[in-house]
């Protein structure tokens, strides 16, 4: 069980597109990116944010099957500081929470 800080925000986007813009609109912490994403490819969300001097302060987490090590690299290479595999767990979750964000332990 994780206890996530009150005051975090979460947002979700169903493409790159609106990814970018809510990073751009929010400049968030933490971002978790599907690598392949309707739109615009989390790889291309990834660069654009690590080019702009507004929100690239934010940890970018890449997330993607484990079937593609090219597209792994490629997002590491666009700046994502690791990349998780899915699903995406609890555990998996607080480790990232834990790590570039906030979280409190539970009760």
């Amino acid at each position: 069980f994780l206890n996530i800080d009150p005051t975090l925000s979460v947002y979700k986007a169903e493409g790159g597109f609106l990814a970018g813009a809510l990073v751009a609109k929010h400049r968030p912490q933490l971002v978790l990116l599907d690598i392949l994403m309707p739109g615009l490819p989390g790889i291309s969300v990834c660069r654009w944010i690590k080019s702009n001097d507004t929100p690239k302060h934010a940890h970018v987490i890449g997330v993607t099957s484990p079937r593609s090590k090219t597209n792994h690299d490629a997002m590491l290479d666009a700046g994502a500081a690791e990349i998780v595999l899915k699903p995406v767990g609890r555990e998996t979750l607080g480790h990232i929470l834990n790590k570039y964000g906030r979280v409190s332990k539970a009760a």
